[in-house]
């Protein structure tokens, strides 16, 4: 009886052992590999001097209508560069790689209107919009599910959503910021003449997914990228 209770002991203390050293990889894993790097770096600040918005962004944190329009400067030159086209899965999207490339669809000009925002003294956090369907996890697992990438950034008077392919920043007429969740929720895109991918979806926000694939940002590796610091506002 007692050799039975010491092998069932073991066995626990094994298997709780196994769980540790799983959970030690899985989070050196998402550290390493997953966890996206928001600093700015050198090329960042060679790829943000290119979009040409000093002079609107000198005093960007004079006020609010200042700050508004030092980031539709940054939106509008960034929305400038290359055809609407996306990379490939594994190439990245850093700003500089970006304007190399001649090319980007939402997540690389959401990537850079957050950096370049960051850059003249914004707080930023990045959006992942998909189409939620039936289940949340099922279209986050599921490839070909519609999702788009856009940002939002604070101003003195909160947070303002920017997209990032089209020149649609959600400022009302009263000259009060919105959040996507708000706008979406209120309907406020019901009559606006933009084309966005905003209507016609179900869509469910994701504040600090960055991808579901792994492969932008930083090694090109499986899994979803994300920034543990933002996700933390989606509860």
């Amino acid at each position: 009886m007692q050799a039975t209770k010491g092998c069932r002991m073991k066995t626990y203390v094994k298997l709780l052992a196994g769980a540790g050293v799983a959970l030690g990889l899985g989070a050196a894993y998402a550290a390493a590999a997953l966890t996206v790097d928001r600093s700015l770096t050198a090329d960042d600040l060679r790829a943000i001097a290119q979009l040409g918005v000093d002079g609107e962004c000198a005093a960007a944190q004079s006020g609010f209508e200042a700050q508004i329009d030092c980031i539709a400067a940054i939106q509008s030159s960034v929305l400038a560069i290359g055809a609407t086209d996306c990379a490939p899965k594994g190439t990245s999207i850093e700003p500089l790689d970006f304007i190399t490339r001649g090319y980007g669809c939402c997540y690389d000009r959401a990537r850079f209107i957050e950096k370049a925002a960051r850059h003249y003294g914004f707080e930023t956090r990045h959006l992942f919009l998909i189409d939620e369907g039936a289940h949340i996890v099922l279209s986050l697992a599921t490839p070909g599910v519609p999702s788009h990438a856009a940002s939002e950034i604070l101003t003195a008077r909160g947070w303002v959503g920017v997209d990032s392919i089209e020149p649609l920043m959600l400022v009302d007429a009263d000259g009060r910021p919105w959040t996507y969740a708000d706008a979406i929720q209120a309907g406020a895109f019901a009559d606006h003449d933009h084309k966005s991918l905003l209507y016609g979806h179900d869509w469910r926000i994701i504040v600090g997914l960055y991808s579901r694939h792994g492969r932008f940002h930083g090694p090109d590796l499986p899994g979803p990228e994300f920034d543990l610091a933002e996700l933390t506002q989606n509860f």
